[in-house]
């Protein structure tokens, strides 16, 4: 289900709205763990469809997700992730699968290729204009972390390991 006004990069998974209490979580690194792919990103050039391509194999991070469970209780649940919209699909199943209910997921639009913390930072907006009010956000990339800070926004940083080698994605 998707709002005709709502942007086409967000997946809406429940019926509810991005408005009043907002929690946003990131999905690799926070609810999934991608460890096993990580390899794909060291290569020079990085091999984001080797990378892409192995999602489906990440096994659920349950500290992740009973963060959002808890969350979920009376905030909306917003997924901001990275992943490009081509990989909605194998996302969508991914979270089914592993019983993880947001109730958006906003990813990367088609043909965007800027840093994740500028991409997310206008997702954040978006989130803001249905009026959404962001309460806390979780993220394993400290320039996200950063960027949600510097808009005021709690961030709770979830140490995910993969970029302690300056790999970013």
């Amino acid at each position: 289900m998707t709002s005709p006004e709502w942007p086409p990069n967000w997946a809406a998974i429940s019926g509810r709205e991005p408005a009043g209490p907002v929690a946003i979580f990131d999905l690799d690194g926070v609810l999934s763990d991608a460890s096993h792919r990580q390899h794909f990103l060291r290569a020079d050039p990085a091999d984001w469809d080797g990378f892409g391509a192995l999602a489906p194999l990440d096994p659920p991070i349950p500290a992740g997700r009973e963060q959002c469970e808890r969350w979920r209780a009376d905030h909306v649940v917003v997924i901001v992730t990275a992943r490009p919209l081509g990989m909605r699909e194998v996302t969508l199943a991914w979270l089914d699968e592993h019983g993880i209910e947001p109730d958006l997921v906003a990813f990367r639009a088609s043909g965007d290729f800027r840093p994740s913390p500028d991409m997310k930072r206008d997702e954040l907006e978006r989130i803001r204009s249905f009026g959404g009010d962001v309460r806390i956000v979780f993220d394993d990339e400290m320039g996200n972390v950063e960027m949600y800070r510097r808009a005021g926004v709690e961030v709770v940083y979830v140490h995910s390991g993969y970029y302690d080698d300056e790999t970013s994605a």
